[in-house]
């Protein structure tokens, strides 16, 4: 990143903070990584398009981080930011299609990050479905991540940093999800005879 980029940025979080956490922050815009095209290309898999997005209580849509909130810039939830991310991915590898009958569901069940002097940490958890239309699931499975990062005293900088892990905890959850061979054979396509 720009150091010009950095401080500006730093600012933001600084302002904000001293502002006693009236103002919302979002994280960081989402990026698929080149691990996960790797997980997903050259596979033979269908294309799939997202399908329902929710989160299990509605407490997971904010995060409390040292007086400011993180919220998702995606329909207000987190769930459905984990979906776009997800969208995101399958793009990236050649996989996505609005219009496909096979869809995954995205249920959000944990979404933690705690940006403590020392250590900071996130938990991430979901239920990812997949299913064709009019037919029962051929995957549905709870998948978590976690994440460590070092945590400075300094409550901007500590903030900032909270707010990058966690794109970076969605980008785990996923990885994950796509190393799950299950994941995968739900994904093929069907064998033409």
């Amino acid at each position: 990143m720009k150091p010009a980029l950095a401080g500006k940025r730093a600012c933001v979080v600084a302002l904000v903070i001293a502002l006693g956490g009236c103002i919302s922050l979002q994280p960081v815009n989402y990026r698929p990584r080149y691990a996960n095209y790797n997980l997903l290309a050259g596979q033979s898999l269908c294309a799939a398009a997202i399908g329902k997005t929710s989160v299990a209580s509605p407490s997971l849509n904010e995060i409390g981080l040292r007086g400011a909130t993180l919220v998702s810039p995606v329909e207000n939830s987190f769930g459905a930011f984990v979906g776009s991310a997800l969208e995101e991915e399958l793009g990236h590898a050649g996989l996505y299609d609005s219009a496909s009958t096979r869809r995954i569901d995205v249920a959000l069940t944990e979404n933690r990050i705690d940006p403590s002097t020392g250590t900071g940490m996130g938990r991430m958890a979901a239920t990812f479905t997949v299913s064709s239309a009019g037919s029962d699931p051929v995957f549905s499975k709870s998948v978590d991540a976690r994440r460590e990062w070092p945590s400075s005293f300094f409550g901007v900088t500590a903030v900032d940093q909270a707010r990058i892990q966690h794109g970076q905890l969605v980008a785990d959850l996923l990885h994950k999800l796509f190393q799950d061979p299950a994941f995968i054979d739900a994904l093929r396509c069907p064998a033409r005879g």
